[in-house]
């Protein structure tokens, strides 16, 4: 419990740092993998209606081919300035580079004039901003009026040689001017909008909004004094709030596809195709969709969005307030997710069941991942995927730890208590025992050689001992008799004090029995032992075999029983016993063992000699008894 402990406190420490380390305000490693995991989100999530305010008046292919030079377009486009007016639209923005002349300048600035405010494109290349070269007085002051009026914070605008493209003179007084970059990620991926780039030009100083930051400022009628940036932390713009990233950039909230936001063709306007209140009360960006114009990007939902709809779609956003927010909530939100979900997918990884700890793994895995998609699709929170894909995997993988460690000492322990357990039980019988609640020879009648062994005098020797040295003595003899009849394929049945009872032919019997348990005998009486200074003389021991049918058992209770053989057989294998005792023999074998062994050559072993035939205590009919009786070592001879 102390370790289970001890390891959730590490991975929830683990999981705060990952969680803290990927919102921290540096590009963190593996940005590349959340974008995709971003990415992702989008089309889980699918496609959202926009804004009814707002929509995209497109020079497409079909108007390209209606109009095909500049001239053309601009006048075309001053038409549909005029239309869009005439319609009652609330925001005029032109996401076009009025950067050559043509015939037509002078009716596209005579329709511009109309306007009540309009934003022209200005292009930066990357990076900041200076001029490339020093602009009429007339673009540099429209230029000074389109910087943010307010502008708080440490932070001031400098220049590095970067080209800023302004709108030729004869449009540039007609209205502001707003910046058109879009930035990319590494996969040239557009997902983030700039609100404004530093301009350090002469008198002119200061940051330039983007072009549908000031649209959407001039439609909705906010001061100049109610506009304000703190570079790197927020932009306000009325009672809206903004807050961006350490860059500047803020995350857009992508409608969908391209064409998701309402697109009329230029031609089509120009030409009274559209339904009269097409425009009303709309915010209109004018630019580019013809994809042979090459002013496309890449986003979540597809490669060929149009330039124009990405900058409408941040208009749309900070009209409806849906950008997707990454700010310290987000923060916040993402390690306590990170802690949470840690913490569960190591609890759901310690079962030992494995089925029961992959489901619960994979729910809390899927816990994570619908916590993602819930939080980015019911509150557009971008909680770092990253994060918490890598809290999970430290929480599951601290949680499989434990639970193989703790395997393995539960099956140290099971090791330890069964060789505990098999102490008690005959050594070759632990297979058979295990395997089966019944084992196959339980009820078997079957032949055995049967086997006592015990210590000749051991009263006499015990009674003048302590109980201390008499327990060590005896746990000496047991292991000595237990090694000796393992030798010979014998199993220790039972331990009878100073005496064992030992069995040949289980839990199989086989023909070579009773020669094993003669050859078993004789180890036995030739034994001497370790403890032969036990209480007097050195010690001997006294043996006795017999072979025949018995029936192998499992006797005992409910809660313990014990393998045995029961029988005749045993009975007088033990009574053989008295017989070796009344004639002084160390070892006594019946006429059947001995036959037994063997075999149908017949014959008698020559370390044997006939004993007795005697009627044993209890029987009724008689048995024939030989006595071990080995040669004499031989004399040892000297040399004259």
């Amino acid at each position: 419990m102390r370790r289970t402990a001890a390891a959730l406190a590490l991975v929830a420490v683990a999981a705060a740092a990952i969680g803290t380390l990927r919102t921290a305000p540096v590009d963190p490693p593996g940005q590349r993998v959340e974008n995709a995991l971003l990415d992702l989100r989008f089309r889980l999530r699918g496609t959202l209606v926009p804004p009814t305010k707002l929509a995209i008046v497109a020079i497409d292919e079909a108007t390209l081919a209606r109009f095909p030079g500049t001239g053309e377009i601009r006048a075309a486009l001053a038409v549909a300035l005029d239309r869009a007016r005439d319609a009652g639209a609330a925001g005029f923005a032109l996401d076009l580079l009025l950067l050559e002349s043509s015939g037509a300048d002078e009716d596209l600035a005579r329709a511009m004039a109309r306007l009540p405010h309009v934003v022209m494109a200005s292009g930066a290349s990357a990076g900041d901003a200076g001029i490339a070269a020093p602009p009429p007085d007339e673009s540099l002051q429209s230029l000074g009026r389109s910087l943010f009026p307010v502008v708080a914070g440490r932070a001031r605008p400098h220049a590095t040689g970067g080209a800023l493209l302004l709108p030729q003179p004869r449009f540039a007084p007609l209205g502001l001017i707003g910046h058109v970059n879009i930035p990319r990620a590494d996969d040239r991926v557009a997902r983030q909008a700039l609100v404004a780039i530093p301009v350090a030009e002469g008198e002119v100083h200061g940051f330039l909004p983007t072009l549908p930051l000031s649209d959407v400022r001039l439609a909705l009628g906010i001061q100049p004094g109610a506009f304000a940036l703190w570079p790197g932390e927020r932009v306000a713009i009325g009672p809206h709030v903004l807050p961006t990233g350490p860059d500047g950039t803020v995350t857009l909230n992508h409608y969908g596809p391209a064409g998701t936001i309402p697109t009329i063709g230029l031609g089509e306007l120009v030409a009274g195709e559209t339904p009269p209140d097409a425009l009303r009360g709309r915010l209109v960006l004018f630019g580019a969709t013809a994809e042979s114009l090459r002013d496309v990007f890449a986003t979540p939902f597809g490669s060929n969005v149009p330039g124009v709809e990405v900058l409408a779609t941040f208009a749309g956003n900070v009209m409806d307030g849906s950008l997707i927010r990454r700010d310290r909530v987000a923060d916040a939100v993402t390690v306590a997710l990170c802690i949470a979900l840690a913490g569960f997918a190591m609890a759901a990884a310690l079962p030992a069941a494995p089925a029961l700890g992959l489901g619960l793994t994979s729910a809390v895995w899927l816990a994570g991942a619908g916590s993602l998609i819930a939080a980015f699709g019911a509150w557009g929170l971008w909680l770092d995927g990253v994060a918490v894909l890598g809290s999970l995997a430290v929480g599951s993988g601290t949680g499989a730890s434990l639970r193989e460690r703790a395997q393995r000492d539960r099956s140290a322990r099971l090791a330890r208590e069964k060789a505990n357990i098999i102490r008690y039980l005959p050594a070759g019988l632990v297979g058979a025992l295990a395997d089966s609640e019944r084992p196959a020879f339980d009820r078997r009648r079957q032949d055995c050689a049967v086997l006592f062994v015990d210590v000749a005098g051991y009263t006499s020797r015990a009674e003048r001992q302590d109980p201390v040295a008499v327990a060590e003595f005896l746990a000496q003899l047991h292991a000595d008799f237990e090694e000796i009849a393992v030798r010979h394929g014998g199993v220790v049945v039972d331990f009878l004090g100073d005496g064992a009872m030992i069995v040949f032919g289980l839990p199989d019997p086989a023909p070579t029995d009773a020669a094993a348990a003669i050859a078993c005998g004789r180890d036995f009486a030739d034994y001497r032992g370790t403890a032969g200074g036990f209480g007097g003389p050195p010690l001997a021991l006294r043996v006795s075999v017999h072979c025949g049918p018995v029936a192998a058992a499992i006797l005992g209770g409910r809660r313990q029983a014990h393998a045995t053989v029961t029988g005749d057989t045993v009975n007088l294998a033990a009574r053989l016993q008295e017989i070796a005792k009344h004639h002084g023999a160390r070892f006594v074998v019946s006429r059947a063992a001995l036959d037994a062994a063997v075999g149908p050559a017949g014959g008698q072993p020559p370390d044997f000699a006939f004993l007795t035939v005697e009627l044993p205590r209890g029987r009724e009919s008689r048995v024939e008894v030989w006595a071990y009786s080995p040669a004499p070592p031989p004399a040892e001879t000297h040399a004259p």
